[in-house]
């Protein structure tokens, strides 16, 4: 299943944010890369990271974010098939931005088992080493990308 095209959103800092759109199983999706401001010298080619969103087009039209689909959860092969997506996203992006990190929370348990899995069967494949913590909103993964110098 193809994917959109990485689309720019203007920003008022020197990276630019970026949006990506695809379906699954006739579900329209949005993935939001936002730049990252929490660590020091973001806006350098050496420390460039995004905070990464997704949720249904439907979801983000109807400000009703990471509510659950009204057709009911993905089938196990279609969320393995979201889950693949994601990733091939992820890839397409890091190469597209010479990211070196990216930043997800986890804001439904729903997206914990979901990144729980992306991490245990698709993080190898992209050569990101990714790191679980908690905070405040949830869970909260840090992926550091193979243009990264070290994780920290």
């Amino acid at each position: 299943m193809p994917i959109g095209t990485i689309q720019e959103i203007p920003s008022e800092y020197q990276i630019n944010g970026h949006i990506v759109e695809f379906t699954v199983q006739h579900r329209e999706y949005l993935m939001f890369f936002t730049p990252k401001c929490d660590f020091d010298d973001l806006y350098t080619k050496d420390h460039l990271g995004f905070d990464v969103k997704f949720d249904l087009k439907a979801n983000f039209e109807n400000e009703t974010y990471f509510a659950p689909p009204s057709g009911g959860p993905l089938r196990r092969r279609d969320a393995l098939l979201l889950g693949k997506l994601i990733t091939n996203i992820l890839d397409k992006h890091c190469v597209y931005t010479g990211a070196q990190r990216y930043f997800f929370t986890a804001e439904t348990t729903g997206l914990e088992k979901l990144y729980d899995r992306l991490v245990k069967d698709e993080a190898d494949k992209l050569n990101f080493v990714v790191r679980k913590s908690y905070c405040e909103e949830g869970p909260y993964y840090e992926a550091c990308t193979p243009n990264a110098k070290s994780f920290y």
